[in-house]
């Protein structure tokens, strides 16, 4: 006798699809529910109050209805096809800008005003590509991360001006056009179940093999060269660091090492393992201890924390985990060639960053400062580029403002 007529509706539309029951079992079915709402109110009370508590909740309520397969499978191929594309056009971006790549540099010199262009064009027609497959909405997160990014651009572009001048402000357009690229090529995956979620991360794995295999060729081939001595031999270039297609190995570790985790949380299978193989084999051959370490956290966090994993199988990684660290520290370990610790000079550069972020302004000194001002500090052969420290590179960059936005973009 409690039960409103408006809460019997409620209740009902949340147990049958209005794709399901003809109109005649439908009334039965409110008949019957109605019965049982006499019978036994306080169960149909609690359920209605639930109910009214995740409708006043400002998360979203997902109501269960009966799915459509057809409808499924069409919006898990149209996630696959826009990760797939933004993949490719985001691997041929840093590909066609890779600036040790001699015949990139030589059709498109660095510096120059076309190789802007062209590292523009390639994300923003990568970005209308994917517009094509029509994915689901972005989701709403998107809308902070966006004004958050334009405020990092904008802090940035001011410190960039007013230390360096309008000129370095061209700069920013290819990475502009690759961040359009990124935001497009989001969609909502809230709709989706486990298994279809680690379906459409397999879609991103072929670009960025081909990117980390192409990347091997390409200094095999001599067409990148190598710079950095190795201190672990058996998988090497011709006894140095593998650096690729990147500026320089540590920053393309980080890029195999984001493969190498991607590939471990795509669904199992021949082409996945063959990618997991690749991309671990990657971040070895640039010898590269911090990317190293990244990837094993993530892939152990994915195997002891991961969805639908047996406790058989978190206990069985937790003991892998712990069997490895001996292994690993022994890999940490390495003394650099041409180095006495195993910091490799960081030491030196943890001190000398921290001299000048001590003088930083709120806008920093602009983009590639320890470039510019580590010689004056560690003497005139110091050849080093960023502070070996995120947050302190940013904060002498671009002052304690852009260093805290950039934070907060990250999270």
């Amino acid at each position: 006798e409690r039960v409103s007529g408006t809460g019997v509706r409620l209740l009902l539309r949340t147990r049958y699809s209005l794709r399901g029951p003809p109109p005649s079992a439908r009334a039965d079915a409110s008949t019957d529910l109605v019965d049982s709402a006499l019978l036994d109110g306080h169960h149909v009370m609690t359920e209605l109050a639930t109910f009214r508590r995740r409708l006043a909740s400002p998360r979203r309520v997902t109501v269960a209805t009966a799915h459509d397969p057809d409808d499924e499978a069409r919006e898990v191929g149209e996630i696959w096809r826009t990760w797939y594309r933004a993949a490719w056009f985001g691997a041929l971006t840093f590909a066609v800008g890779a600036p040790m790549l001699r015949p990139a540099t030589h059709v498109l010199p660095s510096g120059s005003p076309v190789r802007g262009l062209v590292l523009t064009g390639i994300p923003l027609i990568g970005a209308l590509a994917v517009r094509r497959v029509r994915p689901a909405p972005a989701p709403s997160a998107v809308r902070p991360a966006l004004l958050l990014l334009l405020a990092v651009t904008i802090v940035q572009s001011a410190s960039a001006i007013s230390k360096l001048g309008t000129s370095y402000e061209v700069h920013l357009l290819p990475p502009l056009g690759l961040v359009v690229l990124a935001f497009t090529a989001r969609v909502d995956v809230s709709s989706l179940s486990l298994s279809q979620m680690r379906q459409c991360l397999q879609a991103p794995l072929v670009p960025m093999g081909t990117f980390l295999v192409a990347s091997w060729v390409a200094q095999f081939a001599n067409l990148v060269p190598s710079r950095y001595p190795t201190s672990f031999g058996a998988i090497s270039v011709h006894g140095f660091r593998l650096q690729g297609l990147g500026l320089q190995p540590d920053g393309f570790g980080f890029i195999a090492a984001m493969v190498a985790v991607v590939a471990f949380c795509a669904a199992p299978s021949r082409s996945t393992w063959i990618f997991r193989v690749i991309a671990i084999v990657t971040e070895l051959g640039t010898d590269t201890r911090t990317a190293l370490l990244a990837m094993s956290a993530g892939i152990l966090m994915f195997w002891l924390l991961g969805p639908a994993r047996g406790l058989e199988r978190r206990i069985a990684a937790g003991i892998f985990a712990v069997a490895m660290v001996p292994i690993g520290w022994l890999f940490v370990n390495i003394h650099r060639t041409g180095h006495a610790d195993v910091l490799t000079g960081r030491d030196l550069i943890w001190r000398a960053a921290t001299q000048l972020v001590s003088h930083v302004g709120w806008l920093g000194d602009g983009p590639e400062t320890i470039a510019r001002l580590f010689p004056q500090l560690a003497g005139p052969n110091s050849h080093i580029y960023q502070a070996q420290n995120q947050w302190i590179n940013d904060a002498i960059n671009f002052g304690y403002v852009g260093a805290a936005l950039m934070g907060c973009l990250v999270l």
